[in-house]
């Protein structure tokens, strides 16, 4: 969650991306501009895109799932 304020006090726009409701709800009260539920939202690629006007310019996966990991670079502009 340090990631949220750190890219917040850095003005960023933030897009938290989990499948656990307790932590989309924590990075929202930390400053989140966005959080998607992943297993709710199967074509979130898309909406992050939408979000962003094309994609991210950078992604930060924390998370021990590969999925996570591979589905990353596609969020990217």
């Amino acid at each position: 969650m340090e990631a949220v304020q750190y890219a917040k006090a850095l003005k960023l726009k933030v897009v938290g991306i989990d499948i656990s409701k307790s932590q989309l709800d924590d990075a929202k009260s930390l400053g989140a501009d966005y959080v998607i539920n992943t297993l709710e939202e199967r074509d979130y690629e898309t909406k992050i895109k939408k979000i962003t006007g094309g994609g991210c310019h950078a992604a930060a996966v924390f998370s021990a799932s590969n999925a996570a990991y591979e589905s990353a670079p596609r969020t990217l502009r």
